[in-house]
């Protein structure tokens, strides 16, 4: 459990990104298995079905999403040392992110352009978003746990004392 939190030394130069990322994950899923008409297309393929969050909510939340993931470009972009590590996947892995976000806000919406052609852009860039999913930066959601086993059991071959 004490590996699970930032060191004491790296809270502060770290919080942002801590604080940005749980509020990002957790605004995604929350909009992606609380919205109802997710539920409802999640209820035809599968059978399953929950009750959803009032729509205003669920639009509050994808706007908080959309301005979390605004926020990690601008930090990604003005820091100096991110700025250097970061290439094609992580941009267009963000890019390929905020797509889906924003086209469904706009179409829940009305903004822009007709519902039909707000939801099938909504709909492809899912589509995009999951063909990337294995290729991408995307596919921590399923290798976050075997890469923190494999990084604990590889430093402590080593000897090194996190």
């Amino acid at each position: 459990m004490r590996h699970m939190t930032v060191p004491k030394d790296f809270k502060l130069s770290t919080r942002f990104a801590v604080v940005n990322g749980y509020v990002f994950h957790i605004g995604l899923a929350i909009v992606v298995f609380g919205y109802a008409q997710h539920i409802l297309f999640i209820k035809g393929i599968t059978g399953l079905s929950w009750p959803g969050l009032p729509t205003g909510l669920i639009n509050l939340i994808g706007v908080i999403t959309l301005a979390s993931l605004i926020a990690a470009l601008v930090r990604r972009i003005n820091s100096p040392v991110l700025r250097l590590l970061s290439g094609f996947n992580d941009y267009f892995t963000w890019f390929i992110t905020m797509l889906p976000v924003l086209s469904g806000l706009l179409a829940v919406s009305h903004l822009g352009a007709r519902y039909e052609i707000l939801l099938s852009i909504h709909l492809l860039s899912v589509a995009a978003m999951l063909i990337w999913f294995p290729f991408g930066k995307l596919m921590h959601a399923f290798l976050v746990f075997m890469t923190r086993g494999q990084t604990g059991a590889f430093y402590s071959r080593r000897g090194v004392k996190l």
